[in-house]
């Protein structure tokens, strides 16, 4: 029970929270909505409300890290009986391939926009991981020791 609430609030909910902002408030432009091209299917809200405010960054950014949060809790799952500094490893390496993405947009070898926004809002999810990380690894140590 834990493990599918685990599931249901660090992978399923994340993803499934970036994909309704995609298909809610991003323009048909996208990639992503690119590969759910159905006939008669139009989520185009408009941009003129998004632009130049604090929910743009919402719009923009989060989902992608969203994403790397989940993908980042599936680390977490594969990984969760290995020592702290290896599941870290893991991450980081996941903070360093979106980062690296962003960096490859900025000289032309992705397509898409470098948006330094996009790195903030991963380095935020990854810190939020690695607190989680130190957070679980913390208190099974704890219970080893108060045990008795």
């Amino acid at each position: 029970m834990q493990r599918t609430r685990f599931v249901l609030l660090n992978i399923i909910l994340p993803l499934l929270t970036g994909s309704l902002i995609y298909f809610l408030f991003r323009t048909n432009h996208t990639l992503f909505l690119e590969w759910f091209n159905l006939p008669g299917l139009s989520v185009n809200v408009g941009n003129n409300v998004i632009e130049n405010t604090v929910f743009s960054a919402l719009v923009y950014n989060l989902p992608d890290a969203l994403c790397l949060f989940a993908l980042g809790s599936m680390l977490h799952l594969i990984w969760k009986e290995q020592l702290f500094q290896n599941v870290a490893i893991w991450i980081t390496m996941l903070l360093l391939l979106a980062c690296a993405h962003e960096l490859l947009q900025l000289f032309n070898y992705f397509s898409g926009t470098f948006d330094p926004l996009d790195v903030l809002f991963y380095v935020g999810s990854y810190l939020v991981l690695l607190r989680r990380e130190f957070r679980v690894r913390n208190m099974k140590f704890q219970s080893i020791f108060n045990h008795n």
